[in-house]
This record gives C-alpha cells, sequence and structure tokens, in this order.
C-alpha cells in the first residue's frame, strides 16, 4: 500500500478540493468517445452513416440557424428492417414532445410524415427493402400542403396547417438515427429508431420544384440545401455507435 505521502494532493480552492488538472485529463476521452462534436463545418461527400444497432443513444445532431416556415428535406437510406416504425429524419421546434416539429417516419413499408403532433401516411409509395431509396419531403405553409417524392414518384399533396414549423426554442435542431423527444436531454426511445445506412441529406427553407426534386432523385445536378448542405455541415454532434464510412460507388469501367 503506497505511503499517505505518496497519496496526490488536491488543490484547494475556496475551502473546496480539486483534483490536479492532469488526474482529470483521464477522464476526458472517456467522455469524448461517448459524445464527439466538430464545431467546424463538415464535409460528407462521399460518406454515408451507418446506425448498426437498434439502440436509444446512437444519433447525430445538427443544429439549424433559424426556425423554419416552408420546407424541403431530402435524403437517401437503406434500411432492412421491418417490423416496427423508424425515424428517418426528426426535426425539434419546441422543447417537448413526440412529434414536435417536422419527422418522416418508415413503418413496415409505408411512409408517415409527422408535423407539429400531426400524423399524415402516405400509402402506396414505392420502397426498396435491400436497395437503397431516395426520399424528398415537402411542407408549404403558406397553401398548407404536404408532399412526398420516393424513388421519382410523388404522392397527393395532404392537406395540413398554415403558418410554418415555428416552436418555442430559438434554434431548432435535426437528429438523425432517433426521433427527438426532448430538446435539452438526449433522451430516446429505442423503439423508434433507425438501423441502416443514411446519407445525403439537404436541407432547404423553400419547396423545391418538382423539376429540382427530380434532379436530386437522379443525383444529377440539383440545388445544394441553404439549411443542411451534406457538403458542409455546421455544428455535427455524433453520439453512440454511429460509423462514417465511404459510400458505396460503382467502380469505374475498365478500357480494353
Amino acid at each position: 500500500m503506497p505511503s499517505r505521502s505518496s497519496w496526490p494532493v488536491p488543490y484547494l480552492i475556496g475551502g473546496f478540493s480539486v483534483l490536479p488538472i492532469m488526474e482529470k485529463l483521464l477522464f476526458l476521452p472517456a467522455l469524448m468517445m461517448f459524445c464527439r462534436v466538430k464545431s467546424e463545418t463538415t464535409n460528407l461527400t462521399g460518406k454515408v452513416l451507418i446506425f448498426r444497432q437498434e439502440t436509444d443513444n446512437s444519433f447525430v445532431k445538427i443544429p439549424v440557424r433559424e426556425n423554419i416556415y416552408s420546407a424541403t428535406v431530402c435524403l437517401r437510406f437503406f434500411s432492412e428492417l421491418r417490423i416496427r416504425e423508424q425515424t428517418l429524419f426528426s426535426m425539434s421546434t419546441v422543447y417537448n414532445g413526440d412529434c414536435n416539429g417536422l419527422n418522416l417516419m418508415l413503418e413496415r413499408g409505408q411512409y408517415k410524415a409527422c408535423l407539429n403532433e400531426t400524423d399524415i401516411s402516405f400509402p402506396g409509395m414505392p420502397h426498396e427493402q435491400s436497395d437503397w431509396n431516395s426520399i424528398c419531403g415537402t411542407y408549404d405553409s403558406q397553401r398548407g400542403l404536404i408532399q412526398l417524392w420516393v424513388n421519382g414518384k410523388r404522392s397527393l399533396a395532404k392537406r395540413f396547417i398554415k403558418g410554418g414549423l415555428t416552436g418555442s426554442v430559438e434554434t431548432p435542431r435535426v437528429v438523425l438515427g432517433q426521433r427527438s423527444q426532448s430538446f435539452h436531454t438526449d433522451y430516446f426511445n429505442w423503439q423508434k429508431s433507425f438501423m441502416g445506412e443514411l446519407t445525403d441529406l439537404h436541407m432547404w427553407d423553400f419547396v423545391l420544384s418538382p423539376c429540382e426534386i427530380q434532379k436530386y432523385m437522379k443525383g444529377s445536378d440539383f440545388p445544394l440545401g441553404n439549411v443542411i448542405n451534406w457538403k458542409a455541415i455546421n455544428g455535427f454532434t455524433q453520439g453512440g455507435d454511429v460509423i462514417i464510412d465511404d459510400s458505396m460507388q460503382p467502380c469505374a469501367k475498365q478500357d480494353g
């Protein structure tokens, strides 16, 4: 047993014992392993996010600079999960609530949107169980219409309330991999988590034209998101078991 003189001597500040700085630094790597924050701009071109388990603590968070009124959200995903609902995209605009902003979900092959605590279903939309799917959701706050596009096919425009996605928080946040249920905490429900791969997320604060959405579906020259741009994401926060990997691109054709 080490002698008393070999024990670390605490510092006293204001009558309280404080561990030496070097001892505190020993705890930082463990904390950083759980939650990795990238405050600089992150370029995810050619990258996919892999959520490989059903968990309540694997997520990616992206802050949004201001409240959103009209919106378009586009992304691509690959998932083989069939037995429950999973959340493809979740944006919080108020402090609490299961559907407190804009959410895009998939449940047993059927797509749904949830805006401000109201569910809207889009039956009959195409879905590839063992391949990539491209999805875009649009919300027109002036006309009160919401519409979905999946793999080039559009849904009927559904009636919804007018007025936008405003809420009680100054800076909304987007969560990938989980359904955002409380703005101040990272409490999530694994039964609504996403399991699979996700890439090419873009968000705009206006409704894209049908031609621009078709360009996104085909991967051609579409306008990059002015709210979230996959090529330049600010304030990227990663927690839990999320892997960033290279996307599977077609091999180059060899001559001869």
